[in-house]
């Protein structure tokens, strides 16, 4: 049993703290990811799940060595009655612990749905789950673990965090897709495009279409952010976690 001292104290105060003030995914991964040695963990997958007659998974966000991870797959709806997780995920489990280590490169492909860079298997997983079952979809954060010690350290600081860290995921997320329904899968690709510095006439390039249509398009954009310019909007849809 790790026994927690001043630091790891002062550790969660000041991540709790600054839970608070997080609006976007890559400003929470970079947090989470910066306290990798206060909190105990190797790795993280974040990560939305959609049930339905299958479970579609997003891939939010995960520093897992891995090659070619796709953002979104589905995994059939036969696989629930062998995987012990997402039972525990639909029935509202918000706190799971996985040691089935023997299937840890199957449990990974199932998550990230690509094949692990590394032959090493950790201690466990150490799942935070928040399921809302009006609309059937689950936020997930999973933490790997690489030994016992380490695991226990987890333990102990989690259970100050678990609460905090969903509460923060789970908002973002919402004020995140709150925003994209908004938008439109073409005005997400032209705020993509102008925040990497591209005009009008290099995104209608880029998009094959005009760039009448693309000024169309911004016009829309500016309108549902509520923005005064393009700089605006594409720092407005960054806050939000709408763009990375």
């Amino acid at each position: 049993m790790h026994d927690l001292d001043k630091s790891d104290y002062k550790a969660v105060l000041d991540l709790v703290t600054s839970l608070v003030q997080v609006k976007s995914i890559s400003a929470f991964s970079e947090m989470i990811i910066n306290s990798k040695d206060q909190i105990g963990f190797d790795n993280v997958i974040m990560t939305e799940l959609i049930f339905n007659k299958s479970v579609t998974h997003h891939l939010v966000f995960t520093d897992y060595p891995a090659k070619e991870i796709n953002q979104d797959f589905t995994v059939p709806i036969d696989y629930f009655a062998v995987n012990e997780l997402y039972p525990q995920i639909i029935s509202g489990k918000e706190v799971m612990k996985s040691y089935t280590i023997s299937d840890f490169h199957e449990n990974i492909q199932i998550l990230i749905n690509s094949k692990p860079d590394t032959t090493e298997s950790p201690y466990c997983f150490h799942i935070l789950s928040k399921m809302n079952r009006e609309t059937m979809t689950a936020n997930m954060l999973v933490f790997i673990v690489s030994d016992k010690e380490l695991s226990e350290k987890f333990d102990a600081i989690a259970a100050y965090l678990n609460t905090h860290l969903m509460s923060s995921y789970v908002r973002i997320m919402s004020t995140r897709d709150v925003l994209r329904e908004r938008l439109s899968d073409r005005e997400l690709s032209v705020l993509t495009w102008l925040k990497l510095g591209k005009t009008s006439w290099e995104v209608a390039k880029i998009l094959n279409i005009t760039e009448n249509t693309v000024n169309f398009h911004i016009k829309n954009i500016k309108r549902k952010l509520n923005a005064t310019n393009r700089q605006h909007a594409v720092a407005i849809a960054i806050a939000k976690g709408a763009i990375e």
